[in-house]
C-alpha cells in the first residue's frame, strides 16, 4: 500500500531552522526539485484484517485509519517545505487512489477522523463513486 500524504490540515507551526535538529537534512533535500523519498517496507497485517473480518469492516478503510493515525504521530511526516521555511501540520490527511466503475482510476483524499468511526464516515463519503471498497 502506498502512504500519499493527502490535504493538509492548516494549523500547525514553522520550525526555527537555525535551532531545528533536521537542519542538515533541510538544507541537503531543499535544493531538490522534487525533494522526497519513497520507504517500502513489508508490514504484518494478520491483527488487523482478523478485527476487520471479526468486526465486519472493510480492510481497506482500517488500514488507511492505521496509517493516518500512525503518520500523525510522527513530526517529521507532518512537516512541509514552504518556500525557504519548513512547516509542521498539526495534522495531515491521507489519499489515495481507487477502482471506478468503469475500471479508470481516480485520486480520493479522505478527511481527517480522530476516531475510526468518523474516519468511516468521511471516507466512505468521498470515495462513494467508487466500484468498491473491499
Amino acid at each position: 500500500m502506498a502512504v500519499y500524504l493527502g490535504e493538509l490540515v492548516e494549523s500547525g507551526h514553522y520550525v526555527d531552522l537555525e535551532t531545528w535538529p533536521r537542519r542538515t537534512q533541510y538544507a541537503f533535500f531543499r535544493g531538490f526539485e522534487m525533494p522526497f523519498f519513497n520507504v517500502c517496507a513489508s508490514v504484518p497485517v494478520g491483527g488487523l484484517r482478523a478485527w476487520c473480518k471479526a468486526e465486519g469492516v472493510s480492510f481497506t478503510l482500517a488500514s488507511w485509519f492505521a496509517c493516518q493515525q500512525a503518520i500523525n504521530s510522527i513530526e517529521e511526516f507532518r512537516c512541509r517545505i514552504r518556500g525557504d521555511r519548513v512547516f509542521v501540520h498539526d495534522r495531515v490527511r491521507v489519499a489515495t487512489t481507487f477502482l471506478n466503475a468503469d475500471s479508470t482510476f481516480r485520486y480520493v483524499q479522505f478527511p481527517y477522523g480522530a476516531t475510526f468511526e468518523a474516519f468511516v464516515v468521511g471516507a466512505c463519503y468521498r470515495s462513494s463513486k467508487s466500484a468498491h471498497i473491499r
